[in-house]
């Protein structure tokens, strides 16, 4: 009898090791799975972002360069290749400093902030339109200021612009790539800035020209572009 008490002493003492060593092995692969999870989603949804703003509120396909040349007066210019570095975007007032990509694929958004192929280059006399995900390289625009500069440093000169509208507009708005005949900046995101899952709009900023060497006082030698002056 008493051998009997024991053992059910022992077997009742087995029972919470047993629920401790579940907890124990539980609780982290718990916190594993949610890490996991938070993971994944955070992917999926900068996944979301990238094909939406490849597909750049509008349908409309970019236009492929049938040279990789272009003209300005009487100077022939190479184009850049899709997916090379243009430069960099600096906006001071927001301690904002990211590599500008030609292209706005997958690549391209990861890498920085990727130029719209479809407009113009910086300093052809029109709308230069550039974007990028809104939690990375644009996460602090929505603190951007009417009459902030921005500046696009590229590889043959800088051009600066002044913020001069902010507005938000639907996710199918195609005035933001527009062509416009004067040298413009037009930048955009997905917004509202802290949604979760598929953006039902876009956060654009329009920047007035300051200053900045138009591509006719420029030509390219062996690959690199000079001014004038430097020959």
């Amino acid at each position: 009898m008493l051998k009997n008490k024991k053992a059910s002493r022992k077997e009742k003492n087995k029972t919470p090791n047993k629920m401790k060593a579940g907890i124990l092995l539980g609780i982290p692969l718990f916190l594993l799975l949610a890490g996991i999870s938070i993971i994944g989603f955070a992917g999926f949804n900068l996944f979301k972002q990238t094909y939406l703003i490849s597909s750049i509120i509008v349908n409309k396909p970019v236009e492929a360069v049938t040279s990789s040349k272009f003209v300005v007066g009487n100077n022939t210019f190479q184009y850049p290749k899709l997916g090379s570095d243009l430069g960099k975007v600096v906006i001071s007032s927001i301690s904002l400093n990211y590599p500008l990509i030609h292209g706005d694929d997958d690549d391209a958004l990861e890498r920085g902030i990727g130029h719209y192929a479809g407009s113009t280059l910086p300093g052809e006399n029109g709308n230069v339109v550039i974007a990028g995900h809104r939690d990375t390289v644009f996460r602090n625009l929505g603190k951007v200021k009417i009459g902030d500069i921005i500046t696009l440093e590229t590889y043959y000169g800088t051009y600066k612009y002044k913020a001069s509208k902010i507005r938000i507009v639907d996710k199918n708005d195609l005035t933001v790539v527009v062509p416009k005949d004067k040298e413009t900046l037009t930048i955009y995101t997905c917004y509202p800035f802290e949604y979760i899952g598929h953006a039902p709009q876009r956060y654009v900023i329009e920047g007035e020209f300051v200053e900045g060497t138009s591509l006719k006082e420029l030509k390219i030698q062996n690959g690199k572009w000079l001014n004038y002056e430097d020959n």
